[in-house]
């Protein structure tokens, strides 16, 4: 609404505001007659200037914008398919963000867990050298074995999924 628009109606470049020239009551405030003029350009926009479809199959988005001039109408199309591509792209990217703080919180999470079950057997091995003896010892080294094996897992698929965000 608030962007420039060349057209042969008039010499220097308009808002759309300006163009269809929108009237509101002169009482009011300058900063509320602008919002009203705003509420009131978008209104009329949305219901009778742009329509819009998405097709089922192909997820392919169609804009139509009508307006009296066909390069304004192009103009206006354009700039609405540039903005919403931006707002995809900063929606992603604010996604990306915080999926990697996650990642990268929880990595130091897992890091710190695998760290102690790594120590734990390391000190279960030291105290327990002559342990195949014992089938009691022999069980309790294979579960901190698993523990270990477990966490190193999703240690590295969390490193994996941490490249991924940063690509």
């Amino acid at each position: 609404i608030y962007g420039k628009y060349k057209t042969k109606e008039f010499a220097d470049s308009v808002d759309l505001i300006d163009y269809f020239d929108y009237k509101t009551e002169s009482s009011i405030s300058p900063e509320l007659k602008n919002r009203r003029k705003f509420l009131i350009c978008y209104e009329n926009m949305v219901k009778s200037k742009i329509r819009t479809s998405i097709e089922r199959l192909t997820k392919i988005l169609t804009i139509t914008v009508v307006m009296p001039e066909s390069k304004m109408s192009a103009d206006v199309t354009n700039r609405i398919a540039k903005s919403l591509d931006e707002y995809v792209r900063t929606k992603k990217k604010s996604y990306v963000i915080e999926q990697r703080k996650y990642i990268e919180e929880r990595m130091a999470q897992v890091h710190d867990s695998l760290s102690m079950t790594e120590e734990r057997l390391k000190n279960f091995r030291e105290q327990n050298r002559a342990m195949t003896q014992s089938p009691s010892l022999t069980m309790i080294m294979g579960r901190l074995i698993r523990e270990v094996e477990i966490k190193q897992t999703v240690f590295i698929e969390l490193n994996k999924q941490y490249e991924l965000a940063k690509i």
